[in-house]
């Protein structure tokens, strides 16, 4: 077990929830990197990034419809998640301890939205 007094913060999405755990094998993966001593401990956070029923990258990518969910994902990430999981952790609230990763989707808060 780790202890610590805060913890640096991953928000892992793109897809639902559950595809990085399956599919992804994600906790496989930061087993591995704990052990090597390659990352430092963290709260991993999944949430589901689909924001509407159907956004799935076919057809006009660019639809009107997809890009509000979008948007709407991005308000909710920002204006709840990220303060429920500073209210509720024992993470740092700054920047330069948060990290969000995903797929292409994701590359736009790579520019610095958090």
């Amino acid at each position: 077990m780790v202890y610590a007094d805060k913890f640096q913060e991953l928000l892992r999405s793109q897809g639902i929830e559950k595809e990085w755990h399956v599919q992804g094998k994600l906790q496989v993966i930061l087993d591995n990197l704990y052990a090597q001593k390659k990352v430092e401990p963290m709260i991993v956070v999944l949430p589901n990034g689909r924001a509407m029923k159907d956004d799935w990258a076919v057809g006009n990518i660019y639809d009107s419809l997809k890009v509000a969910a979008f948007a709407t994902f991005e308000k909710d990430l920002i204006s709840d998640l990220i303060p429920y999981i500073e209210k509720s952790y024992p993470v740092f609230a700054d920047r330069e301890h948060r990290a969000i990763a995903g797929l292409s989707m994701f590359q736009k808060f790579h520019q610095g939205s958090l």
